[in-house]
């Protein structure tokens, strides 16, 4: 981690860097004195059922939270699911499901899109965990950013060229493997204020992987930062951009809005692309159309929001707006505090009519399938 603050040549995972950024800049403490407590997802199962901070606990599930991945979450939620078997033999059914916990995720959840040309329609799939709608009062989701590859301490951040000296129209990050990419990618290559990092195939990604320093040199000097999906709906890129001052454009609000919850209204300090215009070929001249005066108000809005994305290690050097960290430690709090006031309030609750399960009910039945399903995914799949 201490290589994150000097150099943007490579990813950076977001649990140890998180993780390091809390202890260095939090001071340590018993859990019974705490207020706060984070615990690595791989921990939650044996910890589950000891002493608690006066407000919960968060963790992060290190990576976009998805269907595929109820197998991974077997092992850290055996406390969890041991809370559910000692249901079974409650005669409420409802378990003692432990401290309050919120579960951070960089896609909250993770969503599939898929485009097909020349249609306009486009299909976007959840995929959302089994379960994930019940299981909302005992694991409350946030978004939070990726990792960005440029620290706030770097030159390549501070050095932040003004409008007027980036060259770029656009920058365009991006394999070919699905149809908007393959569509932006034939755009950009036929203008020369356009240009194009990485190669076509799909398996190229590695020889720049977002994050490299030639992704970065290219992003600094263009106005506009295109960011097709991949994957899933969100891509580390669109942060590996903003840090460097790039007004990133996006195809589809679908899996963004997720982070507004704590980090704000992204379409502040990016542009929302009408798909038609990748199906026509026209989303450069639909962003050299954008006025002056909104370029400049998105750049400004750009400059602001990329320090509340950072990951700062160090205490007492995190940007004057704050950071991604002080941000997640403030709101997990604020919402830990809420929820347990919330517990507190439906302890007594009971059912309004007979036999209508109560909400905790529902979410424990839930977490009890979870449990089977992660208990039992590798021989159902095979």
């Amino acid at each position: 981690m201490e290589r994150y603050g000097r150099e943007t040549t490579r990813d950076v995972d977001l649990e140890p860097l998180l993780l390091a950024a809390l202890r260095q800049r939090f001071s340590p403490t018993t859990v019974a004195e705490a207020d706060l407590e984070y615990v690595p997802l791989r921990c939650l199962g044996s910890r589950h059922g000891r002493t608690a901070a006066r407000l919960g606990r968060f963790t992060l599930f290190n990576g976009v939270w998805s269907d595929f991945g109820v197998q991974g979450l077997r092992w850290p939620m055996e406390g969890l699911c041991a809370a559910a078997q000692e249901a079974a033999n409650d005669s409420a059914g409802v378990a003692d499901l432990g401290p309050a916990l919120v579960v951070l995720s960089v896609e909250a959840p993770a969503v599939q899109l898929h485009w097909e040309p020349p249609s306009l329609n486009l299909m976007a799939r959840t995929l959302s965990i089994p379960f994930q709608q019940e299981l909302k009062a005992l694991l409350p989701l946030f978004q939070v950013p990726w990792p960005p590859a440029a620290h706030w301490r770097h030159p390549v951040y501070n050095r932040s060229y003004p409008l007027h000296a980036r060259p770029l129209l656009a920058a365009l990050a991006a394999n070919a493997y699905n149809p908007i990419r393959a569509r932006l990618r034939a755009e950009c290559s036929g203008d020369e204020h356009c240009a194009i990092v990485g190669g076509v195939a799909k398996s190229s990604v590695a020889l720049w992987r977002n994050g490299t320093a030639s992704a970065l040199a290219v992003y600094e000097r263009a106005v506009y930062c295109l960011q097709p999906w991949g994957d899933s709906a969100t891509r580390k890129a669109f942060y590996d951009a903003l840090s460097v001052g790039c007004i990133n454009v996006i195809f589809s609000e679908t899996g963004w809005n997720a982070s507004r919850a704590w980090f704000g209204d992204h379409l502040e300090f990016s542009v929302l692309v009408p798909l038609k215009h990748v199906a026509e070929g026209t989303v450069l001249p639909f962003l050299r159309a954008i006025p002056a005066r909104r370029v400049s108000q998105l750049h400004q809005a750009a400059m602001r929001a990329r320090g509340r994305m950072q990951y700062v290690l160090e205490a007492g050097s995190q940007p004057p707006e704050g950071d991604a960290v002080s941000t997640i430690v403030r709101r997990a709090a604020e919402h830990l505090d809420a929820l347990g006031r919330q517990r507190a309030g439906a302890n007594e609750a009971v059912a309004d009519e007979p036999g209508q399960e109560t909400r905790t009910r529902r979410a424990t039945n839930a977490l009890r399938g979870l449990c089977w399903l992660a208990r039992n995914r590798g021989q159902t799949d095979a």
